[in-house]
């Protein structure tokens, strides 16, 4: 049994392993010795029998204490249960006691990864392809490391390396696809996405990133699609609610998109983009004191976001509350001094106020960064 970061039990024969409970049982009674103990607990392992699984090998490293196995295949089933610590611990015990179990660098490297460890995971790979320079697992898990550590070429190297020794590997293809992504190398990242598809079609993460290439392609109904085919997949996929809430909202689909919006909320409440860009529909269909709630939420969950804090400030300016706009719109100018919407709504407040010459500043400045924002400002009285 194995994840698609490789979490398998480890053994050595897998094809020796007897299936059958009875079997083991038995073998247990005769012999009862660690490797009997390890292999029942391969069997629960296998089942998702955690619990018993544990005992079994808890049993084997009881009996033999220099067993490596039995430290491996627990370190497994710790990872399984989100116990990293005593996962890498235990991992840690097999490798001293046999430095050369490739498996059990890699699994380490899972845990380390898991917890956050980028280096020591990238380590503990690279360790793992010394022993088995044809372990597939091993170079995709450090690729996975690579990617989320920014080392783009080297993970896709490593990709590229698991796709030439186990070219039906779905993971491999979408993972490589999205460092394309990343890199707007939209051709290539659509290419690995469809490959994913095709070896896998219940494969929603790939789903969902070729929908977000067709999404940035302007490709609005394929994206369409395949939102919607990660959301059948997988339908606690908040990000694919709303992603597909995003093409709604293109594609001039408000209600539509207020309802994927608000789907991605109940899903993840702390999702502060899609509270943004939900007010922003509610806005424009003229319901206020709903936009200006979710734009209070979008800001209390990410105060960083400019682009909330001129929205709420352009609002409140809306509403002839000038002072709370001016709080808010200066605040997103400090936070992204870039915006040009930022300054051009600062300066109608400034200009409702009769502030002329701080409103005629705001607009230069706007204009100076997006000539197109300056559109009805000719129309004000700015003497």
């Amino acid at each position: 049994m194995m994840d698609n970061n490789g979490r398998e039990v480890i053994h050595e024969k897998a094809h020796d392993l007897e299936r059958d409970l009875v079997e083991l049982d038995k073998r247990i009674q005769l012999e009862s010795t660690a490797e009997a103990y390890v292999r029942r607990g391969v069997y629960y392992s296998d089942k998702g029998d955690f619990d018993r699984a544990l005992v079994d090998f808890d049993e084997a490293v009881e009996i033999d204490p220099k067993y490596a196995l039995a430290h491996a295949n627990r370190g497994v089933v710790y990872s399984r249960l989100d116990e990293l610590d005593d996962a890498i611990a235990a991992f840690g015990k097999a490798i001293a006691l046999d430095p050369k179990l490739a498996a059990a660098y890699r699994h380490r490297g899972i845990a380390y990864r898991d917890c956050g460890d980028l280096d020591r995971a990238v380590a503990d790979f690279s360790k793992a392809l010394k022993l088995d320079p044809k372990d597939a697992v091993a170079y995709y898990n450090r690729g996975l490391g690579y990617e989320e550590r920014g080392d783009f070429d080297q993970a896709l190297a490593d990709f590229d390396k698991v796709i030439d020794l186990d070219p039906k590997n779905a993971p491999a293809f979408n993972d490589r696809g999205n460092i394309y992504y990343l890199r707007d190398d939209f051709d290539r990242a659509l290419a690995d996405f469809d490959r994913a598809v095709d070896l896998d079609a219940r494969y929603a993460t790939a789903y969902f990133n070729r929908a977000l290439v067709y999404h940035d392609s302007d490709d609005l109904e394929r994206a369409l699609a395949d939102y919607g085919k990660a959301i059948e997949l997988s339908p606690g996929s908040a990000d694919a609610y709303a992603g597909r809430g995003a093409v709604h909202d293109l594609m001039g689909e408000h209600g539509l998109a207020v309802v994927d919006y608000t789907r991605a909320l109940e899903l993840n409440p702390n999702y502060a983009i899609t509270y943004y860009y939900r007010g922003l529909n509610y806005e424009s269909d003229g319901d206020l004191d709903r936009a200006l709630a979710d734009f209070n939420k979008a800001v209390e969950l990410a105060p960083q976001i400019a682009s909330a804090r001129i929205a709420r400030g352009a609002l409140y300016g809306r509403m002839g509350k000038l002072e709370l706009a001016l709080i808010d719109l200066n605040k997103a100018v400090e936070l992204d001094s870039s915006d040009a919407s930022a300054y051009r709504n600062r300066g109608m407040a400034h200009y409702e106020k009769g502030d002329l010459d701080r409103a005629r500043a705001d607009f230069k400045r706007a204009i100076d960064l997006d000539p197109s924002v300056g559109e009805g400002l000719e129309d004000l009285n700015l003497e």
